[in-house]
């Protein structure tokens, strides 16, 4: 079994209904709640959404795919790298917050790369199940893509890991958009080869989006326990978030 099913599983079944009280199980549920509202309700979450919606529903999707492959703008070559450059930011601001404990830290870094990995996965879960044919014709993998969903995960985790940094207004723009500017990079890439329509991606967007935000919103608090138990002859980690 693939090692990131052992993550997914243990997302889903981190004990929000084992072993917690009725006091902490409702505040758990109700910071759950809170980031699922938060998460559905940012504009880089529902803008996509609406949007593929709108060109889905015309040609619009057909044309704006075309106009990219023909006339593109990002490095194709280079596609790799702007995935990479991503998540070194997303690392790099989680490790630099502004908070003396290097527990929060490490907490911060493992819930990110926990969001990373679930983004991984959603992307498979998306191609085995939603099937639709790439505009080159290649294959029926167009709906989920590794190169928007988990950039775009990374992008609003990094919005959230800078609102904790000791930075100027200016400063924490500049990487919060150095960030996008990576992810827009990355995404258009896919849709210049004809691997994903631009609808596609923005679907991809949505949903890594949510991923990022859900995470930081639900496991970031104070009264989560983040515990990590790693098995290298198995090649698996174990990760338990606790309310």
């Amino acid at each position: 079994m693939n090692r990131y099913i052992y993550l997914l599983i243990t997302f889903f079944s981190i004990t929000l209904f084992l072993g917690c009280s009725e006091k902490r199980l409702n505040h758990a549920i109700n910071q759950t709640k809170n980031a699922s509202y938060n998460a559905v309700t940012d504009p880089m979450t529902w803008v996509p959404l609406v949007t593929a919606g709108a060109l889905y529903a015309t040609d619009g999707d057909e044309k704006i795919t075309q106009y990219f492959m023909d006339n593109p703008i990002a490095n194709e070559k280079n596609d790799d790298i702007y995935r990479e450059l991503n998540g070194l930011i997303t690392y790099s601001t989680a490790i630099l917050i502004h908070d003396n404990k290097w527990e929060t830290k490490a907490k911060r870094f493992v819930v990110e790369w926990s969001a990373f990995a679930i983004s991984r996965q959603s992307v498979d879960f998306l191609n085995k199940n939603v099937p639709k044919e790439t505009p080159n014709g290649r294959s029926m993998d167009a709906v989920g893509s590794h190169h928007a969903l988990s950039p775009f995960a990374g992008a609003a985790m990094t919005r959230r890991n800078v609102s904790q940094m000791d930075i100027s207004r200016w400063g924490g723009y500049s990487i919060i958009v150095a960030n996008y500017l990576f992810a827009t990079s990355s995404t258009l890439t896919r849709v210049q080869g004809g691997g994903h329509s631009f609808a596609d991606q923005l679907i991809s967007v949505t949903l890594g989006n949510f991923i990022g935000l859900f995470f930081h919103d639900a496991f970031m608090s104070e009264n989560r326990q983040v515990n990590i138990s790693l098995s290298p002859k198995k090649a698996y980690a174990r990760i338990d978030f606790r309310f």
